[in-house]
């Protein structure tokens, strides 16, 4: 059965109220989403969650506050979007997330959305999402209270200061790097790219710097500086090695998308930074430390650079 806007919350609430068991694979969660469960947790019902926490568009209080629900396990998967709620003989899959309408991410901003999913109690389909959650499941991890600690910091700090009106001695103190590579990553390297289901990678780069924020930006021989959009840490010990065609030995360093504590930084910070950086790029690949491939700075210094080229 099809459902949309106007009838996604009464199928989802139809489905909570009839099942004692739950599994939920929902990306974000907004105020209000664990009030659907109360019912649910009173009369003995267990219910597991997968949500996308590090994203930073879901709530980490609507999360604590399931957490302490009775019968309730919760995991994360940093890469998770999906929206798949398994009762015991139906399913919803569809595009909504959950707070306290269903339909947005958190507190209404972004009412207007049209919603839809598709509501099946066919066993072959059961079935099959029943199996797919349970993979998920395996491939998540647990939320450690120092997780939750920081994610709260970062939901009350989620507005920030933009990166550019932060001081240059504040962002150095925090340790925010630019990595400035010339070329893509290699066929060999998108095949190990394609088999772990990330690209938030950096190839052969064994200088990056550890425990630091990381911007990266693409600068090409010819053409125009590309800034990505988000910030990324390095995973420790969390590397591949593979082999080039040719015989040598690389490695993909498997790194995780951040948010910085008190610190805007997202499309329109990045398109202001790729904007600011441009004129003086010559000069600050120079002074950037690396190969003639990849090099990293420390944007506190990219942007001393571009103050005095002025």
């Amino acid at each position: 059965m099809f459902i949309s806007t106007g009838t996604y919350i009464t199928e989802l609430e139809q489905l909570i109220g009839e099942n004692n068991q739950l599994r939920c694979a929902v990306a974000f969660w907004g105020k209000g989403a664990n009030n659907l469960f109360i019912d649910f947790a009173k009369r003995g019902g267990n219910l597991q969650i997968i949500c996308n926490l590090e994203s930073g568009a879901t709530n980490p209080n609507v999360i604590s506050k399931l957490m302490h629900l009775p019968n309730v396990e919760i995991r994360q998967h940093n890469n998770l979007h999906a929206k798949v709620i398994v009762g015991e003989n139906k399913v919803i899959v569809g595009s909504a997330n959950f707070s306290d309408n269903g339909l947005n991410l958190e507190g209404g901003e972004l009412i207007g959305w049209e919603e839809a999913g598709i509501v099946t109690k066919d066993l072959n389909e059961l079935e099959a999402i029943s199996l797919w959650f349970n993979g998920l499941w395996e491939n998540s991890c647990a939320i450690s209270t120092d997780e939750l600690r920081e994610a709260q910091e970062l939901w009350k700090s989620r507005d920030g200061i933009p990166i550019l009106d932060v001081s240059i001695q504040e962002l150095k103190i925090r340790r925010i790097f630019l990595t400035i590579y010339r070329n893509h990553c290699s066929p060999e390297a998108e095949q190990i790219i394609y088999e772990i289901g990330t690209n938030e990678v950096y190839e052969t780069w064994p200088n990056l710097p550890r425990k630091a924020y990381l911007v990266s930006l693409f600068y090409p021989n010819d053409g125009d500086i590309e800034v990505d959009r988000c910030v990324y840490k390095i995973i420790p010990n969390n590397i591949r090695e593979f082999e080039y065609d040719h015989g040598e030995m690389g490695q993909l360093q498997i790194c995780r998308k951040v948010k910085i504590p008190n610190i805007r930084y997202g499309t329109r910070d990045a398109r202001d930074l790729q904007n600011l950086l441009t004129p003086a790029m010559t000069s600050i690949w120079m002074n950037a430390r690396g190969s003639e491939e990849a090099k990293v700075i420390l944007l506190s210094n990219a942007l001393e650079i571009v103050h005095n080229l002025e």
